[in-house]
């Protein structure tokens, strides 16, 4: 706090400090007020941010990394999000809709959703992994016929944000991967049976697919730049606040001087 320090003592000089009042420097003391807190907020955010990917982290590396349960045993959980699966299952239709606006590698593209059916009836929506754009359908590696098994990671459906894109409920290029939205697209009887979760595919049959789609990896266990950010806000925020009193400091002196 020692810029804070250095600001006080800076607006402590003697000088004619009745200029505050007038209207510009009214508007000039909310406008620094404005960019000095709005810094700390942006602090702030960074701050939550790192504390979501550090929670993320742990739940990853407590359900996703060690051995698989099977899909029945991940369903019971109250919170399965990223738990890593085995099943094994009949797939339905292997191109059954397209997740658009994703990135791989620096590379734009879609994701491919397929349906699947395991012994039970139920159905299962499974994320086979990503595509560039404009990639013909013929260069999508074609999924075995008959029962397969099939270990990825279950995921949570995703529902749209305040401002997320408008899923039609016809086309099948998505927004996103919303369970709810997708199997109304199915018809009623499967709809019915739609696991609430969806599989994102790490392995077919014991490898992992070596064509298109490619398959999506679990994210980076970094806590990446959030916390340097969370610290650059506070420095510009301080920094805010220091130059602000000293611009005021000079305009004192210079009050000073035009009223002697």
């Amino acid at each position: 706090m020692a810029i804070v320090s250095i600001a006080a003592t800076v607006l402590t000089v003697q000088g004619d400090w009745k200029f505050l009042t007038k209207p510009f420097w009214l508007f000039s003391h909310v406008f620094a007020a404005t960019v000095i807190i709005s810094c700390g907020f942006l602090s702030l955010w960074q701050f939550d941010r790192l504390d979501e990917r550090q929670e993320q982290n742990a739940v990853i590396q407590q359900r996703a990394l060690g051995e698989p349960k099977t899909f029945a045993q991940a369903l019971k959980e109250a919170d399965s999000n990223y738990q890593y699966v085995a099943l094994d299952a009949v797939f339905l239709d292997e191109d059954f809709a397209r997740v658009v606006n994703r990135s791989q590698n620096g590379v734009a593209g879609e994701h491919v959703v397929a349906t699947a059916e395991i012994s039970d009836g139920t159905i299962v929506l499974v994320s086979r992994g990503f595509i560039p754009l404009n990639t013909a359908d013929q260069a999508l590696e074609a999924v075995p016929g008959g029962e397969v098994t099939l270990t990825g990671w279950l995921r949570a459906t995703v529902t749209k944000e305040t401002f997320g894109a408008q899923d039609n409920g016809v086309s099948k290029e998505v927004p996103r991967l919303d369970v709810d939205a997708l199997k109304k697209r199915l018809p009623a009887a499967q709809a019915e049976v739609v696991a609430p979760q969806w599989l994102q595919l790490e392995t077919l049959n014991g490898m992992q697919p070596q064509g298109l789609p490619d398959v999506v990896p679990l994210p980076t266990l970094s806590e990446g730049s959030h916390f340097s950010y969370a610290v650059q806000w506070i420095i510009f925020g301080l920094l805010g606040v220091l130059f602000y009193a000293m611009l005021l400091k000079r305009a004192a002196k210079g009050a000073t001087h035009a009223t002697a």
